[in-house]
Parts: structure tokens; C-alpha cells; sequence
């Protein structure tokens, strides 16, 4: 028997991702884990088994810096969905630079503060 078109099919969630907890280094007042348990089950970011391993033994606040202190990393497609959503505020960008501003190279510090400006001034933005 097949099903008729009309039989509806629950609606699947997406399980909460196995993350790694806050590490030591990692400010529980920030809870940066939060950041990445809503983007991955909004099917907005993927970490990979190296990203997440990456996270356990040195902590979120250290994954974000490396990640935004390489240049290619900044106002990719991740921030511009986001972005798009009028939710700047959960960026890697608008974390990093509101939160660890002063340990970003000048060069990457300079762009996202640009690409901030640019969005947040946009029109569509908060």
C-alpha cells in the first residue's frame, strides 16, 4: 500500500549537536556553546569532527579568534544568512569583535569592523 500524498509526516527536528561543554578557558557568563547549539540545529553552520575536537581542547573563545584572525574566514556566507535574518548579534564576527576585539590581528579587527558598520547601518539590520 503506498502513501496517499495526504498522510502527513511529522515535521523532523534536528537533534541538539553533540558538542563539546564549556571549556576551562571558555567564560560561562558568555556561554559561546549556545552561539553554535542554535546555528547547528537551525541548519545554519556544520563543524566538522576536527572543528569539534579542536573546541574540546582548547574552547569556543579560542576556535572564534583563530577562525576570525584568518582573513578568508570574515563576512563569508554564514554572517550574510545571519545577517539576512537580522540576527548580526549571533555572527562569529559581531561575537569576536564585542567580545575579544583585542586579541584579533589589527588587519582582521580592521575588516570586521567595517563589514559591522556596513550591516548595521543597513536598513533590514536591528
Amino acid at each position: 500500500m503506498k502513501n496517499s500524498p495526504s498522510t502527513s509526516q511529522p515535521a523532523k527536528v534536528k537533534p541538539e549537536p553533540t558538542l563539546p561543554p564549556l571549556h576551562a578557558n571558555d567564560d560561562p557568563g558568555l556561554n559561546l556553546r549556545d552561539l553554535f547549539v542554535y546555528r547547528t540545529t537551525h541548519g545554519l553552520e556544520k563543524l566538522t569532527a576536527k572543528q569539534i575536537d579542536y573546541i574540546s581542547k582548547f574552547g569556543y573563545a579560542d576556535f572564534l579568534i583563530n577562525l576570525m584572525n584568518t582573513e578568508g574566514k570574515i563576512g563569508r556566507k554564514l554572517f550574510t544568512t545571519l545577517c539576512d535574518q537580522s540576527l548580526v548579534e549571533k555572527t562569529n564576527e559581531y561575537v569576536v569583535f564585542h567580545n575579544f576585539r583585542h586579541k584579533l590581528q589589527n588587519n582582521c579587527r580592521m575588516k570586521i569592523a567595517r563589514l559591522l558598520a556596513k550591516s548595521l547601518t543597513h536598513p533590514h539590520a536591528k
